[in-house]
């Protein structure tokens, strides 16, 4: 495989939200990369794979990583959510057999090679910096896991990434979680209508809910949860809401419903459960 050996950004090094846990994750994906168009041939799970990957592409495989550096997958994929939200120019698509990752600037990130001395990756190092990676995330990680442990249930469930899902599928992640998240609540082998009607209606539900309060996908899709979650609650949206046609045209009223006072939709969240 063509991979290069690219020094990472500088800020890598400064940002507080990133721990070693991250920067260890951005610099594999950097090491990954291939430098020209490569077909790659692999065997996963009993099946036969034939990729493509375009100049600056690379499959990142979360469960791999995590067991290399032993560390709980979740957190893995937590982490290289962390570093799409720092790193802009990184696009992720979930596949069965990983993630796909492209660095967007690959060129510009090329360039760079000749304005600095360090040409180190992950994987380029000796073993004994291996070993030290290793280690400190280790460490990081029993760290958090400690940490975590001492909030209350509320806080301690798990945050699952944009754009990835915990079983890697097609099509956009968030509608996934949104489509599952109603079965499941509500109890229903199946959701009324077909399924690409209730993903064409979730989508633009999301989108909706982004445009009214100004907020992001995965805090639009957290809101839409929420708003699910109360439908069994309803005397009279109990058993009438069994997909996302139904409940992109009566959220509101739904909402309005299960609260006292009249006020502003966006504020009376904070008083649902």
């Amino acid at each position: 495989m063509n991979y290069w050996k690219q020094p990472t950004p500088t800020d890598i090094n400064y940002k507080e939200e990133l721990t070693a846990v991250e920067r260890a994750i951005f610099r594999e994906i950097l090491s990954l990369c291939q430098n020209k168009d490569t077909l790659i041939n692999f065997i996963q799970a009993k099946k036969q794979y034939s990729v493509e990957l375009k100049r600056g592409q690379c499959i990142f495989k979360i469960q791999s990583f995590a067991k290399d550096f032993e560390i709980d997958r979740k957190r893995i994929r937590r982490g290289v959510d962390i570093v799409s939200k720092w790193y802009s120019q990184l696009d992720i698509k979930a596949m069965p057999y990983g993630l796909v990752i492209t660095v967007i600037n690959y060129d510009e990130i090329i360039k760079m090679d000749s304005q600095m001395d360090s040409q180190r990756t992950v994987k380029g190092q000796s073993k004994d910096s291996q070993r030290t990676v290793k280690g400190q995330l280790t460490r990081v990680y029993k760290s958090e896991k400690n940490e975590k442990s001492e909030k209350n249930e509320k806080n301690d469930k798990e945050i699952i990434p944009k754009g990835i899902t915990e079983k890697t599928e097609y099509g956009n992640p968030n509608i996934n979680i949104l489509l599952k998240f109603m079965k499941d609540t509500l109890e229903l082998p199946t959701l009324n209508g077909t399924v690409k009607n209730n993903r064409y209606q979730a989508s633009n539900l999301i989108k909706e809910f982004k445009k009214v309060y100004e907020i992001d996908d995965e805090s639009a899709v957290e809101m839409i949860k929420k708003v699910i979650k109360a439908i069994p609650q309803d005397k009279f949206w109990n058993g009438k809401i069994n997909d996302f046609s139904t409940l992109k045209r009566n959220w509101v009223s739904l909402v309005k419903s299960l609260v006292e006072e009249k006020q502003n939709v966006r504020n009376k969240f904070a008083t649902m459960e």
